[in-house]
């Protein structure tokens, strides 16, 4: 991945007009995030905020920046199989810290690759018996992302992107008693949660 954001960065960086670097970010996203590290498969809208610093080496083609994330899910999913008709909410809040490269494609078209590492906090609420009973509980660990997006700088202040990203949580408990309450099996969940959406940046 490394090697590849170089060879880009060198490609692009011929066709990129020379500008005053910035060394400072703020980008706001949105998008819709699968729950495929949770039993039941939960989905939602997500939204998140990133701030950033850093700058391009003398004689690199690619930016680096330190990053900080934080994002919020609200995630919901049916259990299939439950004679209930038990549906599960997952109200997920992540941090992170990690490394953010900028890579020219074009004059205005970057690539952007994040690694992150970070915690995550989940608040689940069980409904059953369609509202007749309710099971809450919260869960923590944390977890390992990244992010792979393009960005298209309209202004040089400001750009617009898309990205993709993947969560890996390495911390979360492995037997979920509320998923098994609602009818779920623990073992069906996956490893990780994947998002798309997109971004707007400021550069400053």
């Amino acid at each position: 991945m490394f090697a590849l954001l170089i060879s880009l960065g060198i490609a692009g960086a011929q066709e990129v007009r020379a500008e005053p670097g910035t060394y400072f970010l703020i980008e706001g996203d949105g998008g819709y995030e699968i729950g495929g590290a949770f039993a039941e498969g939960p989905d939602g809208w997500a939204r998140g905020i990133t701030i950033g610093a850093g700058a391009k080496p003398k004689g690199w083609p690619l930016r680096f920046f330190g990053i900080a994330s934080f994002s919020w899910a609200d995630l919901d999913g049916a259990v299939e199989g439950s004679a209930e008709g038990a549906v599960i909410e997952r109200d997920a809040f992540k941090w992170s810290l990690g490394l953010r490269v900028i890579a020219p494609i074009a004059e205005r078209l970057r690539a952007v690759v994040d690694t992150t590492l970070g915690s995550i906090l989940v608040d689940s609420t069980a409904i059953l018996g369609r509202g007749a009973e309710r099971i809450a509980s919260r869960d923590e660990g944390f977890f390992v992302g990244v992010r792979i997006g393009l960005q298209w700088r309209l202004h040089y202040r400001a750009s617009v992107g898309a990205r993709f990203d993947v969560t890996l949580p390495t911390g979360l408990s492995s037997f979920d008693p509320l998923a098994e309450a609602a009818g779920a099996r623990s073992g069906d969940a996956g490893s990780a949660n994947a998002a798309f959406g997109i971004t707007a940046t400021f550069h400053l």
